[in-house]
């Protein structure tokens, strides 16, 4: 069962991970790559910011799947209890990061729609 736990794990991060390149990718494509107007728009800091961490942000998938074979290798030896403390560590670690990338992601799709934080010209 710890196995399992810990595979979902890096495929939970996966989809995190596509969830939030989702969120954004409505916002590249309107606001950057096809975007028909000679005056550029302000896009609030948060969309900014999103917008150019987006490809970087590929890492943290990769990085869940060799941080995964490392907890692998150093749960499998444990105690049970001890085990069950060492997955429950790292699914709520896993879940803080992707909710929050998410939560990041998400805001800034959604704020350059809104006009907030968009600067006053």
């Amino acid at each position: 069962m710890w196995r399992i736990t810990i595979i979902a794990n890096a495929i939970m991060m996966g989809l995190f991970w596509l969830a939030s390149l989702l969120s954004i990718l409505i916002v590249n494509n309107r606001f950057v790559q096809y975007f028909e107007s000679e005056v550029p728009v302000a896009l609030p800091l948060p969309t900014e910011l999103a917008l150019s961490v987006q490809l970087w942000i590929g890492i943290l998938p990769l990085t869940w799947i060799i941080l995964s074979y490392v907890i692998w290798q150093k749960v499998k030896d444990k105690q049970p209890e001890l085990r069950s403390e060492y997955l429950l560590a790292f699914t709520m670690i896993t879940m803080i990061v992707g909710l929050s990338m998410l939560t990041l992601f998400a805001l800034a799709g959604t704020l350059p729609f809104l006009y907030i934080g968009t600067p006053i010209k």
